[in-house]
């Protein structure tokens, strides 16, 4: 299909790059730093919205329309330092639209906006000391109320082991995670690139396996703790067309006005999903990188709780077809 091994690599990495942000890792974590940049890019952006034209909350004759949108992003000062400072930022919104939210228990919908900065510290030998250090808010009321207030903070230290390891050991908070969100944890992620084209990285919160085939097709799997997981697929046509197959596990929570942090709104769905993906570097003189899919959305439902270890079941929702749209930007 493809007419030479430079165009066929071109088109790999741009949709292996595309399918790295299909995992929606929010660029306030310590991927903001740990991720490597394009050598030409001073600002990477995502978005992704996902809609579902129909649905209802079971058990009753409540219609509901579930819908989520996503924005991520980072920005560097300088594309030639690689401990430039760098911004992140991050929003997102999950919207259920029942028609009588009250006395389902059920919020019109909850957001989760949230900023970072990344600073390069210091470094002794091989050793690099960095912090990611930011604030947000999560709530059913944007900006409203003092429980959607939270803190985010992490500290790294990246060290290589040889040319194919590398380790970073982390601290991290995060007032919105889904385990332990009141108390800084212990994080660490070793990497390895091996000679078969395989890379993956095995760590907490997170672990990411990633396999290059023949230059031709990926397949990445991906895991956060505790319960968000992805699997993508990916599948160049030509120069600017590829396909993507996707299977995910969502599970977010969201503080709630005028309810305790011990009774955090938490909203979990399956997906499995198929597109088209098209790449264009100069589109009208525009970069142009963006994604068409349709999916089916399964095992939909609300709990209530501080965290993963004491959640209580809440509201279900019924299975339901979606259309899903991303949009990747740099320059």
């Amino acid at each position: 299909m493809f007419r030479s091994s430079r165009n066929r690599l071109g088109v790999l990495l741009a949709i292996v790059i595309f399918g790295m942000a299909g995992t929606a890792r929010a660029q306030v974590d310590t991927s903001m730093l740990l991720t490597p940049w394009n050598k030409t890019d001073y600002v990477q952006t995502y978005d992704r919205l996902v809609f579902e034209p129909t649905g209802h909350v079971r058990g009753t004759d409540e219609r509901d329309q579930i819908w989520m949108d996503q924005s991520i992003g980072r920005a560097r000062f300088h594309k030639d330092n690689p401990d430039a400072f760098t911004i992140g930022w991050q929003t997102f919104t999950v919207g259920l639209h029942p028609k009588d939210p009250r006395g389902l228990g059920l919020p019109k919908k909850v957001d989760e906006v949230d900023v970072a900065v990344g600073i390069h510290l210091f470094s002794v030998g091989e050793f690099k000391f960095s912090t990611i250090l930011g604030a947000g808010f999560s709530g059913n009321n944007l900006f409203a109320g003092k429980n959607g207030i939270l803190g985010i903070g992490h500290l790294l230290v990246e060290h290589p082991l040889n040319k194919t390891d590398s380790l970073a050991l982390t601290l991290d908070y995060d007032g919105a995670r889904g385990l332990l969100p009141d108390i800084p944890l212990p994080g660490f992620a070793l990497t390895r690139k091996t000679p078969g084209n395989v890379t993956y990285t095995i760590g907490f919160p997170r672990s990411q396996v990633r396999w290059e085939w023949k230059d031709r097709a990926t397949v990445e799997l991906t895991y956060e703790v505790p319960y968000t997981a992805d699997l993508l697929l990916t599948y160049p046509l030509s120069q600017h067309v590829g396909l993507y197959g996707e299977a995910s596990q969502f599970w977010r929570g969201f503080e709630i006005e005028n309810r305790s942090r011990s009774d955090r709104f938490f909203f979990q769905n399956s997906r499995v999903e198929g597109g088209v993906h098209l790449v264009y570097g100069n589109f009208f003189g525009r970069f142009l990188d963006v994604a068409v899919g349709v999916g089916y959305a399964f095992n939909q439902r609300s709990s209530n709780g501080f965290d993963v270890r004491n959640v209580q079941p809440g509201r279900r929702f019924s299975d339901e077809p979606y259309v899903a749209l991303y949009l990747r930007g740099k320059f």
